[in-house]
């Protein structure tokens, strides 16, 4: 229904959702990294930019975690899940 009230065709969809995928793993490659750094930064005890560098993971997680959902709920072509219906996408569990 979103996409007939959008006018979006098939082709439009498709395209959508690998840029929400993609740019969901990009976002992951990012924190996955800082968090890399955030262990670095902990073993140096320099805990001020371990502060910030938790922030920014967190951000980049939680953002990756929005652009996946988008990828998740155009796959299922259905509005209106919730982080449940996310994680058995996940986890390949749903039907």
């Amino acid at each position: 229904e979103a996409a007939v009230r959008l006018g979006m065709t098939e082709d439009q969809l498709a395209k959508r959702k690998e840029t929400f995928l993609y740019s969901a793993l990009i976002y992951w490659i990012f924190a996955f990294g800082l968090f890399a750094y955030f262990i670095y930064l902990l073993m140096h005890m320099y805990f001020l930019a371990v502060c910030f560098d938790l922030m920014l993971v967190l951000l980049l997680s939680l953002t990756a975690y929005r652009e996946h959902f988008w990828y998740m709920q155009m796959q299922k072509r259905r509005l209106g899940c919730n982080f449940y219906d996310w994680l058995n996408f996940v986890l390949r569990r749903d039907k």
